[in-house]
């Protein structure tokens, strides 16, 4: 059986937590982590966006710049940057490398 869009939309908007409960949870996260912290590196990524037209011209009325950039050496040279705070976890980890990586924060560049 299928599952029809209109309900696929409302389980998808279950899964979307609040601005207000993904900060609390990346500090949260932050300050159980800091103590394994043993660098932190930043990176960014590109993720393939197009903008409708709708978000383009909700954009200009408010004056503000459409949401996409290019970047000619990344896989998806036109989308939506995205700023990553990353660091490594050592100790109490069951893999042989002995660390995991670890985002500690995301900021879209909107």
């Amino acid at each position: 059986k299928k599952l029809g869009f209109e309900r696929f939309e409302t389980v998808l908007h279950a899964f979307h937590p609040w601005l207000e409960q993904l900060v609390q949870l990346g500090q949260l996260l932050t300050q159980s982590f800091q103590a394994q912290l043993t660098s932190v590196l930043i990176d960014e990524l590109v993720s393939a966006y197009q903008p409708s037209a709708g978000v383009k011209s909700n954009a200009e009325e408010n004056g503000e710049p459409i949401p996409t950039v290019f970047f000619p050496r990344k896989p998806h040279p036109n989308g939506l940057e995205v700023l990553l705070v990353a660091t490594f976890i050592t100790g109490h980890v069951k893999n042989n490398y002995q660390r995991l990586p670890y985002v500690t924060h995301t900021f879209p560049h909107l």
